[in-house]
């Protein structure tokens, strides 16, 4: 824990009285520059990043993405509502009659 310091100046007490050097670390962490970031791994359930305009796939009965929701939708429709909300995308869907759900994309 990082010892507060007086200051001089106008007597007020802070832990930013004292300046950083790497050698102690600020708030209780040591900042170091040498280690390299993980590379970034998303996982992609549903071809979203994938569709063009016109293009669709199904979701089969038997997957339980495709199971109603006391509303109505299904876990597949709101990942597509979702995902074309925050890559300015519009998605349209409907249950078949053999219960799969068919998911295009519209904008």
């Amino acid at each position: 824990m990082i010892q507060l310091q007086t200051n001089t100046h106008n007597g007020v007490t802070s832990m930013f009285d004292d300046p950083y050097t790497p050698t102690k670390p600020r708030f209780g962490y040591q900042v170091v520059s040498d280690v390299p970031m993980p590379a970034v791994h998303v996982r992609q359930k549903y071809p979203f990043p994938f569709m063009e305009v016109g293009e669709s796939f199904t979701v089969p009965a038997d997957d339980p993405a495709s199971h109603r929701y006391p509303y109505g939708s299904c876990t597949a429709v709101t990942s597509a509502c979702h995902y074309g909300r925050n890559h300015n995308m519009k998605f349209r869907s409907r249950r078949n009659e053999d219960n799969s759900v068919t998911i295009w994309r519209s904008k």
